[in-house]
């Protein structure tokens, strides 16, 4: 189990909580937030991404808006709780642990 804050990444079952209720993730969403997790405060590239949590290799850049909102899926619920997945500009996006 992933554990930060009162966010817990169960990989088996594929389950999410915050704070004790279920989040509601697509596929890949789970994929991308428990892959982020395993290597917190590392920045990975877009097309990085893409290739390690999807299988996808890109052959022309990415369309940012759409790699942004596909990494935003752990941050969609209260705006009270702290962003976890955060954008590295010119870089990609890394996950920012909340314990520390």
């Amino acid at each position: 189990m992933l554990t930060d804050g009162g966010l817990e990444v169960e990989t088996g079952p594929r389950v999410a909580r915050l704070h004790g209720r279920e989040l509601t993730l697509t596929l890949r969403e789970f994929d991308l937030l428990a892959h982020l997790m395993r290597h917190p405060a590392r920045a990975f590239r877009r097309a990085e991404l893409l290739e390690r949590v999807w299988g996808l290799e890109l052959r022309r850049p990415v369309d940012g808006d759409r790699a942004r909102a596909a990494a935003a899926g752990e941050d969609r619920g209260d705006p009270a709780n702290p962003r976890r997945i955060v954008t590295v500009w010119g870089v990609g996006y890394r996950y920012e642990p909340t314990d520390a």
